[in-house]
C-alpha cells in the first residue's frame, strides 16, 4: 500500500549518498536483481534497480511508452514532468499493462517495476554493458624491470643417504 511508496522514494534518493565502497556495493546489489541472481521475491523496492537498467536501456521506448504517458505519470507523482525519474517510469508501466491497486485503484508501480526487473532477469531486455576495466593487468611500463621469467623446470631434489643409487 501506501507505504511501499515511500519506502521506495527513501531508497532512492539514500542510495546516492554514502562513499564510494557503499554506492559500489549498492549497484553491484541491482545488477544482481536484474541478471536474476536475486530471487524475485527478495526484491522488496525495484526502483533502483528499475534506474539501474535504465542508465543502459531505453527502457520507455522498449515497452512502448509515449511521452504523454510518461508526463502524466511523472506530473502524477509530483515530480518535474521534464525529468522521468524510475517511480514515474513503474507508473507509466503500470498504467499501460493495466496493473491497478486492489484498495485504491491507482497503478501499481511496484508490480511494473518487478515486471522490468524479470524481464532482464529472463533475456527479454539486452542488458548489455562494457566489461570493467579495472581487472585488467596494469600496462607494462619501460622504466620498470621486467618480471622474472617462470622455472623451466623444477630443481633436483635433494637425495637422501638411505634412498637407493640413480639407475643408469
Amino acid at each position: 500500500g501506501g507505504d511501499g511508496g515511500g519506502d521506495g522514494g527513501g531508497g532512492e534518493g539514500g542510495e546516492g549518498e554514502g562513499g564510494e565502497g557503499e554506492a559500489g556495493g549498492m549497484a553491484a546489489a541491482r545488477v544482481r536483481e536484474l541478471c536474476g541472481l536475486t530471487p524475485p521475491g527478495a526484491v522488496h523496492s525495484p526502483y533502483a534497480a528499475v534506474r539501474a537498467a535504465a542508465e543502459y536501456l531505453p527502457l520507455a521506448a522498449l515497452y512502448g511508452l509515449q511521452p504523454n504517458e510518461l508526463r502524466a505519470a511523472q506530473e502524477e507523482e509530483g515530480g518535474d514532468p521534464a525529468a522521468v525519474s524510475a517511480l514515474g517510469l513503474c507508473c507509466a508501466l503500470a498504467a499501460k499493462k493495466g496493473f491497478l491497486q486492489s484498495r485504491s485503484g491507482a497503478p501499481d508501480a511496484h508490480r511494473a517495476g518487478l515486471l522490468v526487473v524479470r524481464d532482464c532477469a529472463e533475456g527479454a531486455l539486452p542488458l548489455l554493458s562494457q566489461p570493467p576495466t579495472s581487472l585488467a593487468p596494469p600496462p607494462f611500463s619501460s622504466s620498470s624491470p621486467p618480471p622474472p621469467p617462470p622455472p623451466s623446470s623444477p630443481p633436483p631434489l635433494p637425495t637422501s643417504p638411505l634412498s637407493p643409487p640413480p639407475s643408469p
